[in-house]
This record gives structure tokens, sequence and C-alpha cells, in this order.
């Protein structure tokens, strides 16, 4: 089971060290929108999945805040990576989105963790963003959690699926469609999705992530006029809006 309290915060903190170094020298990681999320409390945050990068990537962007990753229960099985990836704080889930799944993401978030959902279920095939899964709107219509929208970019370019072992773009050179950036969109108050038709919620989730997906495409393009920006910290809470209700 994963190290509890102090221990775990620890064990969290000092294995995202070296990972910092690796992504700020390796890839001139940047970070933009990180006033939108809370530095405590519960959070959603809805992510495009594009490579095996992500949830490091993520890690780093959201520092100094703590974040809990979902990944296939598969992988728990494996003797030596199953354990690491319960210390590290992983939740394992099937990747329909199934009951399960949703009831111990849920559980975490009544706990005031902030939690990483990849809604596509799956990382691109060509760096597009995957249709969302429709379990999401489950998870959604059940809780009042801040949610927010969040994109990734050059993680695909870096390592696509169909590749063995990452490419790195050097911070020290011009950035590339491997620099990566993240991008935290604003935060959407939760509760207003209860009430949600489940196509017009997936829908309206899927253009708030292509949206935020494309703002790290341009922190990206212009990281090289730009400034590393991933040990950045943001307020406490920030400030929710509440998207606007479909119409019938």
């Amino acid at each position: 089971m994963p190290f509890p309290g102090l221990s775990g915060s620890l064990f969290y903190h000092t294995m995202l060290l070296p990972y910092f170094t690796a992504f700020t020298l390796g890839y001139g990681t940047r970070v933009s929108g990180k006033h939108n999320l809370p530095l405590r409390g519960p959070a959603l945050i809805l992510a495009n999945h594009q490579s095996f990068l992500d949830p490091m990537l993520l890690g780093i962007a959201a520092y100094p805040r703590r974040l809990t990753f979902l990944a296939r229960k598969e992988l728990f099985g494996n003797r030596l990576f199953g354990p690491f990836i319960r210390w590290c704080g992983a939740v394992p889930i099937d990747t329909s989105f199934g009951r399960e799944g949703i009831r111990l993401i849920a559980e975490r978030l009544d706990k005031g963790e902030a939690v990483v959902v990849f809604p596509e279920g799956e990382r691109s095939i060509d760096g597009s963003i995957l249709p969302i899964k429709p379990g999401i709107s489950l998870l959604l219509k059940q809780g009042t959690w801040p949610v927010i929208p969040t994109g990734l970019a050059g993680a695909y370019q870096a390592w696509p699926r169909t590749q063995k072992l990452p490419k790195p773009g050097p911070l020290f050179l011009p950035a590339s469609e491997r620099s990566l950036a993240v991008h935290f969109g604003d935060a959407i108050d939760g509760s207003v999705y209860s009430t949600w038709d489940r196509t017009e919620l997936i829908t309206q989730l899927g253009t708030r992530i292509e949206s935020a997906h494309q703002s790290a495409v341009t922190q990206q393009r212009a990281g090289k006029n730009g400034t590393c920006k991933t040990m950045s910290t943001g307020p406490v809470l920030a400030p929710m809006h509440s998207p606007s209700a479909p119409t019938s």
C-alpha cells in the first residue's frame, strides 16, 4: 500500500526532483494558467492524453500541489511497477471509466485531493484529441468539485505510442515540436453539471480541453522567447466560473 502521511509526501516530492531536472533541461517545459489550479482542496484535472510522459509532466507543472493519478488496473499486477505506482498515489481504473473506478475517484476528491483524469481513456494515436469516454459524465454529475480543463502539447511528438523511447527537445536549442508545454484552463464550478444532458456535457468538456490544448501549443511555440515556469505557484483558490448551460 502507498506510504502514508509525511512519508508518502516525501517520497512523492523526492521522486519528482529528477524528473523536474530532466523535463526542464531535456524538453524546455513551460507552464501557463498555473493560477487556475488550487493549492489545496479538491480539484478534478481533465487533460488530453498524448504520451507516457503526461503524468510526470503534469506532476511537474502542478508543483508544489501533489496530484493523484489513474492507471490501468493491469499495471498494478506487475511485481515491481505495481508497488511503485501505488507509492506514487496512483488509483487503479479500467479504461472505460466503470462504476468502481468512478467511485474511487470520487472518494479521493472528497478527501480533498487533486485527481488527474485523461477522459479519452487512452493515449492519442496521432496527436489529436480522441473522443471523450461517456463515463466521465457519471463522475461529474455526482460531485461539486472544481474542474480544471488542461491541455498538453509536445508529449506526442516527444514520445508517440508507436515509439519505444522518447526523443528530447533540449532547452538550449530553439523551441521545437518536442518542447513540452502545459496549460491549466479556467476552473469550472463542477456543481453546474448535475443537470446537464450527457451529450451536451461531453461536447462542452471536449471544447474546453481542446481550447486548453491550443493554449499549450501557443505556449510551446513561444518557448524560445519565454521563460521556464515549471516551479511557479498560484493562489490558494482560483476564481471559478459556471459554463453556459446547454440550450434545449
